[in-house]
């Protein structure tokens, strides 16, 4: 533990941009109407909680533009495995993603989708089977 410790410890000294980007989700965002708004470059540490848990996150695009968005393990009580959802304003479902890539362990979710519009979109992260809970990192 001590060692994590030092480990963090150096890291916001040597790097503290990367640890100003980290926020961490607002709940309640279970429901499309309560979507935690999110800017690009921003790193979501969420929970998956209880099992069923599904987060929604906003985020708008002022101009056309590609969408790389990616699940990764939390800090404690690692999900494992993720769903990646799109949607947009209307609510309307654009893609569906599970599983990833290497960049993503292989069960965490990796989307990447081309020359969206202009507009408000949406992602939801959900647990990739029934049985996991834990924390998700997202990565927009």
């Amino acid at each position: 533990m001590r060692s994590l410790l030092a480990s963090l410890c150096a890291l916001a000294i040597a790097c503290p941009h990367l640890i100003a980007q980290v926020i961490v989700e607002a709940e309640p965002n279970g429901q499309r109407l309560q979507a935690m708004l999110i800017v690009s470059g921003q790193q979501i540490e969420g929970s998956i909680s209880p099992v069923a848990d599904l987060d929604w996150y906003r985020f708008v695009l002022p101009a056309p533009s590609d969408l790389l968005a990616w699940t990764g393990p939390g800090l404690v009580g690692q999900v494992g495995d993720t769903v990646l959802r799109l949607y947009d304003a209307a609510g309307i479902l654009l893609a569906d993603v599970n599983d990833g890539s290497l960049l993503t362990s292989g069960f965490y979710s990796e989307m990447k989708t081309g020359n969206l519009p202009a507009g408000t979109y949406y992602l939801t992260v959900t647990v990739g089977g029934s049985k996991y809970e834990g924390t998700v990192t997202l990565i927009r």
